[in-house]
């Protein structure tokens, strides 16, 4: 996601059909995030390069609390 400000009251509607379109599918699929990256684009059309990564803890089970 590139976030590049607010998006237009009249664009908002596509846009929110598109996303729907390009992610709900994904939503039936179990999946797991571990961490978040951040990128920058050093300069408008440059590419955009990784500058930092935030990984999550291990969630710990029900089992692992009581042990």
């Amino acid at each position: 996601m590139t976030l590049t400000g607010p998006v237009a009251p009249d664009d908002r509607l596509g846009l929110v059909s598109q996303l729907q379109d390009r992610f709900l599918p994904l939503l039936e699929e179990e999946f797991r995030i571990d961490a978040i990256t951040l990128f920058e684009e050093p300069e408008p059309g440059a590419d955009f390069i990784a500058t930092s990564q935030f990984a999550f803890s291990p969630v710990r089970t029900e089992a692992q609390y009581n042990a």
